[in-house]
Order: C-alpha cells, then sequence, then structure tokens
C-alpha cells in the first residue's frame, strides 16, 4: 500500500536531458492513489539518499496534498531535498477546479532549460489571463484564505464519512485519511458480498469504487498477496447532506438479507 521505488543496482543512473534515462521513480508520498497509503519519513529519507547515491531524479506528484487533516504532516519529498534530485509537481484542479486545467512544476536549475522548451513544443494552449488572475489571487492572499475555508470544509467531511464508515464497517481498515479528497476502505468480505452492495448502491444513486474498477497494473500486484476486498469513497464534490445519504443507503443495503 505504500509507493515503492523502483527495484535498483547501486550504478543505475540516468541522464533526463539526454533522454537516456533508465531509472526515473514517480511516487506521490502524501496520499497515495488509491489506496491512500502515506510513504513514511524514513522510506522518504531512503529515496532520496538512493537519488543522490545514483544521480536519478524523482518525480513527485503532490496532486491533492494541499489538504492535509490532523498534526505534524511529513514535509514533502522536496522539502527535504538538499541535492536537487526531485522535480515536484502539482495542480490546482483541487483547489480551483478542473475547469481550470492549471499545474505547476519545480524542478532542478540544470532541467529548466529543457523542460521550457518541452512546454514550449507541447503547450495545448494555457490561459494567459487566468495564469494572471491566478498570480493576482496568490498576490492579494485571497487564494490562501480560500484554501483555508476549503480545507476546513473538507476536514468536516471527511470525519463524517470516516466515522459513519467505521460504524458500519467495523471490521474494516481505513486509510487515507490524513490528506487528500478520498478514503478506501479494506475489508474482509467476499466479492459477491460487494458486488451485491455496490448494486443496491447504485439503484440508490450512490456510487463507489472497488480496487479492480480502477486498477491499471500497479493494484494488481497488491491483489496477488492481499484477499481483502477494497471500497473508494470520495468526498471532495459532496455536501454534508449528501454524505449522510450515503451512509444511509449503505446503512439500508447492509440490511437487506
Amino acid at each position: 500500500t505504500h509507493n515503492e521505488p523502483c527495484s535498483m543496482a547501486p550504478d543505475d543512473k540516468h541522464d533526463l536531458i539526454s533522454g537516456t534515462c533508465s531509472h526515473l521513480p514517480y511516487v506521490t508520498p502524501a496520499h497515495q492513489y488509491p489506496m491512500g497509503s502515506v510513504l513514511s519519513l524514513e522510506r522518504r529519507q531512503s529515496l532520496l539518499t538512493w537519488a543522490q547515491r545514483v544521480g536519478a531524479y524523482i518525480i513527485e506528484d503532490d496532486y491533492d496534498a494541499v489538504f492535509t487533516y490532523g498534526d505534524n504532516p511529513l514535509p514533502a519529498l522536496k522539502a527535504m531535498d538538499y541535492h536537487n534530485r526531485v522535480i515536484y509537481m502539482g495542480t490546482f484542479s483541487k483547489t480551483l477546479g478542473p475547469g481550470a486545467r492549471l499545474g505547476y512544476l519545480i524542478c532542478p536549475d540544470e532541467l529548466l532549460p529543457a523542460v521550457q522548451n518541452m512546454k514550449a513544443l507541447n503547450n495545448n494552449g494555457s490561459q494567459w489571463l487566468l495564469q494572471q488572475f491566478l498570480a493576482e489571487l496568490m498576490q492579494n492572499q485571497v487564494f490562501y484564505t480560500h484554501i483555508s475555508k476549503l480545507a476546513c470544509s473538507y476536514a468536516t467531511r471527511l470525519t463524517l464519512l470516516r466515522d459513519g464508515l467505521s460504524t458500519l464497517f467495523p471490521e474494516g481498515k481505513i486509510a487515507g485519511a490524513t490528506a487528500g479528497l478520498h478514503l478506501s476502505l479494506r475489508i474482509a468480505r467476499h466479492t459477491e458480498f460487494i458486488a451485491r452492495l455496490q448494486q443496491s448502491c447504485l439503484l440508490a444513486g450512490i456510487r463507489f469504487d472497488t480496487l479492480p474498477d480502477i486498477e491499471n497494473g500497479s493494484e494488481a500486484a497488491w491483489r496477488k498477496e492481499n484477499s481483502d476486498a477494497v471500497m473508494f469513497f470520495g468526498f471532495g464534490g459532496l455536501q454534508i447532506q449528501q454524505i449522510n445519504k450515503v451512509l444511509t443507503v449503505l446503512e439500508q443495503a447492509l440490511a437487506q438479507p
């Protein structure tokens, strides 16, 4: 359930600019998708030590970690990177909305010319007016006030959903509650039971995904070693009353024979 670094030999090296890349780990250490686990501080340090030793770069995708819950969140890999080995990327889709189609990249200085050239050659039309609008929001602090309000709202929704799921599935294990906009629920139930539950919820207008619904390869490897079912619940687009409806529908579906 963690973001596993690639299997790396001590002499593995790569040159991103020349294109002779042998290893370029892609990680989401703050909130792994889809399981929601967090990469420990020790493993983050180990990954950075490896990158420095072999001269590799690491892509850190901080796609929704702007929303963190609880005390003392772990620092980003980029914040721990004193040797310029991390390429840090993020998006404004979770804060302004997916329609903004804006993201950002913080890369080592030696990669900047190549990245700028690639952006220029593959520019699909990032709107300059929207970029200027965002810059002004940041400059006058409105953006950060907006983030703070969103974080409070999401924390309330997260707590309601997490506590409700814990009550309905006391045997389950919830992950992903420290950051982001979705939770995973791992339970020791047969796939037939989950399928019936999923179908009952769909009939009531409620949808949740399971691991087979969204797997892309890495999840299949996890499933080879784990027989538990995993259910995923997003709360970013739901209001409090909608989350209550989700929990009510789940409760009713569980009561069915």
